[in-house]
């Protein structure tokens, strides 16, 4: 598959986009380890964990000049414990982010939370008969009643549906019923074949978790996912009909999307609980289908990249750089938040791990 090329990506940063050059100035950020007052992580610092503190300081500073623009958090976690916390722009720890499509990687784990909870047999069900208010749609096709939960999980619903090219989703979300506009869609493949790129996909999951739980997102989000992970806040997007949308636009704290790096770290489970099964955690980081050439794979609404040989990752991915990394090899979970949106400088957090956090693991 297509390997992301980093000195490519410096191109296109500083050829297409005009980045200054700057001298090296003295450090103007000096670390200290993040406070915890209200006891969310356990809490350590770089060096004890591992990390180059002056790398990380360098790291810092190039943020505060905006080298790596518009980065308006970052969140390191090591073994399991928050050793760097700083925020950008007027941020801080107790301000919500948009996640933008991150929000579509904790669908799934409400997709999976909503197995393991006995209201979804399999994911091999046909979507179709989960939403039985939907009696019939545009364009019929055969095809419509193949397709599974398991393809709207790794985007290969077979549908028309291509948001980065055909800017599907901004159609989808100026009609009333973004559930019936997708599955309204003609068929362009046979499910299960081609991974494309399609919120209508997640939407209509998060629909059909409401039908089977007999519970709205919130409520089922709420009582299976967010209390157990101490998640202060969530303030999710309202589609026209009333209803939350899964698919993304959602806010969350950057510490609370560190906990959902934890909980994926851990195979599912947070401070001793097992929220999600480690067999669905599985299947997310697993190469499922390819959904376009960006990155190396994509699993259950997770995506994955190889930084370096043995040094993998997988993670959600929000429009602007609202990301969630896990690399096990490292023990590592990173959170950026940004304000890139629509523009290559929305993949500068690829950039970030590979020339600076990377080199600082000891």
């Amino acid at each position: 598959m297509h390997k992301f090329t980093f000195p490519l990506l410096a191109f296109l940063f500083c050829a297409g986009l005009g980045c200054r050059n700057f001298d090296d100035p003295p450090a103007q950020y000096h670390y200290s380890p993040p406070q915890d007052d209200e006891h969310e992580f356990d809490v350590s610092s770089l060096t004890a964990e591992g990390v180059d503190e002056t790398k990380i300081e360098l790291l810092t500073d190039r943020i505060v000049r905006e080298e790596f623009p518009r980065t308006d958090g970052l969140l390191i976690l090591r073994n399991n414990k928050l050793i760097y916390e700083h925020y950008f722009h007027g941020y801080s720890k107790d301000t919500p982010d948009n996640l933008f499509s991150s929000a579509k990687s904790i669908t799934s784990l409400l997709a999976g939370i909503a197995i393991d909870q006995g209201f979804i047999e399999s994911v091999d069900l046909p979507v179709t008969e989960l939403l039985p208010e939907y009696k019939s749609f545009q364009n019929p096709d055969a095809r419509k009643a193949q397709i599974t939960l398991s393809d709207l999980l790794n985007m290969s619903s077979g549908l028309s549906c291509e948001d980065w090219y055909d800017h599907t989703e901004a159609q989808m979300m100026k009609s009333h019923d973004w559930i019936k506009f997708t599955l309204d869609l003609p068929m362009a493949n046979d499910p299960g074949t081609t991974g494309s790129y399609c919120t209508g996909n997640a939407v209509t999951l998060g629909r059909i978790i409401e039908n089977q739980s007999k519970l709205s997102l919130q409520e089922f989000s709420s009582r299976y996912l967010f209390q157990p992970l101490g998640v202060r806040q969530y303030q999710w997007h309202i589609m026209p009909d009333g209803k939350a949308s899964a698919g993304g636009l959602s806010f969350m704290r950057p510490r609370d999307m560190a906990k959902i790096g934890l909980l994926m770290l851990n195979h599912g489970m947070f401070q001793g609980k097992q929220i999600v099964s480690p067999e669905w955690v599985d299947q997310c980081i697993l190469n499922q289908i390819a959904v376009g050439n960006t990155f190396d794979g994509y699993g259950y609404l997770w995506w994955k990249q190889a930084f370096q040989p043995g040094i993998e990752s997988y993670f959600s991915s929000g429009n602007g750089g609202q990301d969630i990394f896990i690399i096990p090899s490292k023990n590592l979970v990173l959170v950026f938040t940004g304000a890139n949106q629509n523009t290559p400088k929305g993949l500068q957090n690829f950039q970030i791990i590979q020339e600076h956090i990377l080199p600082a693991i000891l």
